[in-house]
């Protein structure tokens, strides 16, 4: 990961550089990275799970048309792209990976391409440090689900529900780990909806608060709910394995997680200031040349936020659910809202530099993702 490390840092250095940004070359070299990461033996702990799903799949007849033997837990629409990159473009482990990185960076050009340009850039380097390696690596399942979330966003924002949820669908098939973000983004989308037309901005941001700590409450309380959970949920496809983690309610241990600070404070409070200053100014451009598109974008995010703040406080001595569950908010606003609020608030260029900064501490906030790294034979 060393490699890798100093690459992100040479990026986010290239951002305060230059003006056109050249994602295609840089993605390209974010795929190879995946060659780089097996040949260095750096293996992450689910990693041999992931190998035996893939390498042990096999085609059946019928709907999933693939199967797997595996101790691991994983959903039917996972199995089913390894047996289809595992039969029709190359039966090799690291070679599937690379097509995962690749169709995950796919849809994050789709997704950014009709952004303002600034976006491309920041957003971009704020991905390598934590989320790539994270989905792409570390958490094979995690990644595609994530970005056709991020996609269906943006098909949200121009008001198209039926692509969005075919997206969402598709992700939490693949992993369930984003269904209740995924859920909470589509009910608040058709609130906003309505609410935004109606320009009674008060009442929509105090609904979405109400519904936040209502969350908040239940949440806390989920364990009491198991059975009424399971039920709710039962209708899914991978049913079986969403009960199965549901008993992560009672079984994981108590524990906390720091980082729990940016998805109860500091995100939300982020949020809060950008969608106060777009109506101050409606003039004002954060995403979208569209300003509906981009108001309804600003308002997705910040439902999100209140979405992952509710889920950090309902599970705050539940660190392994809390991170699960708020996964999707925290890496979604990790991507727009930091450089965002930095451009916003700060003189001229500084958003970049902070930007740099954070790719520079990266290490210190997740440190896990760059365990194998003996600093001290460094410096």
């Amino acid at each position: 990961m060393i490699y890798y490390y100093f690459f992100a840092v040479s990026l986010a250095i290239a951002l305060l550089m230059v003006k056109r940004f050249p994602l295609w070359i840089c993605s390209a070299v974010l795929v190879y990275f995946i060659v780089v990461f097996v040949e260095d033996g750096f293996i992450p702990p689910d990693y041999e799970n992931y190998l035996q799903v893939f390498e042990n799949t096999f085609r059946v007849e019928g709907w999933p048309y693939y199967k797997t033997i595996t101790v691991a837990s994983v959903e039917e629409l996972y199995v089913t792209f390894n047996g289809f990159v595992k039969f029709t473009i190359a039966d090799d482990f690291v070679t599937f990976i690379m097509v995962n990185a690749a169709l995950s960076l796919l849809l994050y050009y789709l997704l950014v391409r009709k952004m303002l340009v600034y976006h491309r850039a920041a957003s971009f380097v704020l991905l390598l440090p934590v989320i790539y390696p994270t989905g792409n690596y570390f958490l094979l399942r995690s990644s595609l689900p994530f970005f056709l979330g991020l996609l269906a966003l943006a098909y949200l924002a121009n008001k198209k529900w039926w692509p969005a949820v075919v997206l969402f669908v598709i992700g939490f098939n693949i992993h369930n780990q984003y269904t209740l973000s995924f859920f909470l983004a589509g009910v608040a989308f058709f609130y906003l909806k309505r609410g935004i037309a109606r320009e009674d901005f008060k009442t929509v941001n105090r609904v979405l608060l109400i519904s936040a700590v209502i969350l908040a409450v239940f949440l806390g309380f989920a364990n009491v709910f198991q059975d009424l959970i399971a039920q709710i949920f039962s209708f899914l496809p991978n049913s079986n394995l969403t009960s199965t983690k549901i008993n992560y309610l009672e079984t994981e241990k108590q524990s906390y997680r720091y980082t729990a600070v940016l998805s109860i404070g500091v995100f939300p409070y982020f949020c809060y200031k950008i969608l106060k200053h777009k109506l101050n100014y409606r003039e004002w451009r954060v995403f979208y040349q569209d300003n509906n598109k981009d108001l309804m974008f600003v308002y997705l995010l910040f439902a999100l936020s209140l979405a992952g703040a509710a889920i950090n406080i309902g599970f705050i001595d539940n660190s392994h659910v809390a991170g699960r569950l708020s996964r999707f908010s925290d890496y979604v606003l990790t991507l727009f809202i930091l450089h965002t609020y930095f451009k916003l608030y700060t003189p001229r260029e500084t958003y970049k530099l902070i930007i740099l900064f954070i790719v520079l501490i990266s290490p210190l906030i997740y440190p896990a993702v760059y365990m194998d790294i003996e600093w001290d034979t460094i410096f």
